[in-house]
């Protein structure tokens, strides 16, 4: 999008940068991420020199959230389960879960960072059980595909980052996973 803006001329206004900046911002995983190239910092001290603020952006997306969002990582993080023979950290998040802590669905995507920082697995799957299905994201460090996982399964993605809905019940889904997953090596 930056270089389609600089293509055709458009200005890049504070509100523009912002919304730049916050996408750069996510998408590299806050610059950690492979795809962060010298193109994309360039691009990232561009925005802030149009007026972005980072430590905002910073604040606003990873450092916000409701009261209840601690109880329902707290749970979330209560039930994480190691599996080494697949070099996989998985957890469940339950409909109560939501309704105890009361914060909505929409509160829980940074559920997922926190399950992956075990340093012991290449995958992280965070099952959600909240609406009479299973959606699972996948998380990898990069040895494993997890996008072939979920496309497999009916999802998609790419190598690092993926989903799928799944008829459940969560131990069907996670034996899924399973399955696709090949064993520690």
């Amino acid at each position: 999008a930056y270089r389609l803006i600089l293509e055709l001329g458009w200005p890049i206004d504070q509100v523009v940068a912002t919304c730049l900046l916050t996408g750069l911002v996510t998408d590299t995983g806050r610059f950690q991420y492979g795809n962060t190239s010298a193109e994309t910092l360039r691009a990232a001290a561009d925005m802030v020199e149009a007026g972005a603020r980072p430590e905002l952006i910073g604040r606003h997306v990873y450092e916000e959230a409701p009261f209840g969002f601690l109880g329902v990582q707290a749970a979330v993080l209560g039930r994480a389960v190691l599996e080494k023979d697949r070099s996989m950290v998985w957890s469940v998040l339950h409909a109560s879960d939501l309704e105890r802590h009361k914060i909505g669905i929409e509160d829980t995507d940074p559920l997922i960072d926190a399950v992956r920082v075990a340093q012991e697995a290449e995958v992280a799957v965070l099952l959600k059980d909240v609406d009479g299905s299973v959606k699972a994201s996948l998380r990898s460090r990069g040895l494993i595909d997890v996008g072939t996982v979920a496309v497999a399964l009916g999802g998609g993605g790419h190598h690092n980052a993926s989903g799928f809905t799944h008829p459940g019940p969560t131990q069907a889904t996670i034996e899924a996973i399973r399955r696709l997953l090949p064993a520690a090596g």
